[in-house]
């Protein structure tokens, strides 16, 4: 199996298996499927990054906090605003 494929499909196991969020770091193209796939499941997604994807019906907030969650945004689902 190529390397492109078995990367989307080892993110479809992680997100599939996680039970509290993502959180992204200067994400690629990988990771913001990773980042959609999560918003999918309803897990609250986490990016530090200056060029943010959109993940669906939604909008980005910035973090509220100090330290390093300040240059934090946090993906809010339509159905929550």
């Amino acid at each position: 199996m190529p390397l492109r494929a078995r990367l989307a499909e080892r993110a479809v196991q992680v997100v599939g298996q996680a039970s509290s969020g993502l959180v992204a770091v200067q994400p690629g193209r990988g990771s913001w499927r990773a980042c959609r796939l999560a918003v999918a499941r309803g897990l609250p997604v986490v990016a530090f990054s200056t060029a943010l994807e959109t993940l669906g019906a939604g909008e980005w907030e910035l973090c509220q906090g100090n330290g390093i969650w300040a240059n934090a945004w946090r993906w809010v689902p339509a159905s929550l605003f």
